[in-house]
């Protein structure tokens, strides 16, 4: 959802797998890339990861709310 959203509105987006899954080896891989100056464009993470990246000043935060679906409540 995210990326089809994204490239319709002109962001180019590439998926970057990481080798083992996610976890530490995902978090190594983006601190890698992000130091490189390669971060992605979006990525998924949770509770104190998002804490600890914000305290670095790494991140931009765009929250999206799911819209209602039709014959949803």
């Amino acid at each position: 959802m995210l990326k089809k959203d994204l490239e319709g509105k002109g962001v180019s987006w590439a998926d970057m797998p990481v080798a083992g899954g996610g976890g530490e080896a995902a978090m190594t891989a983006l601190r890698a890339r992000v130091t490189a100056g390669n971060a992605p464009t979006a990525v998924q993470m949770l509770g104190f990861d998002i804490k600890d990246w914000a305290a670095q000043g790494v991140l931009e935060i765009s929250i999206r709310w799911p819209t209602k679906r039709a014959g949803t409540r």
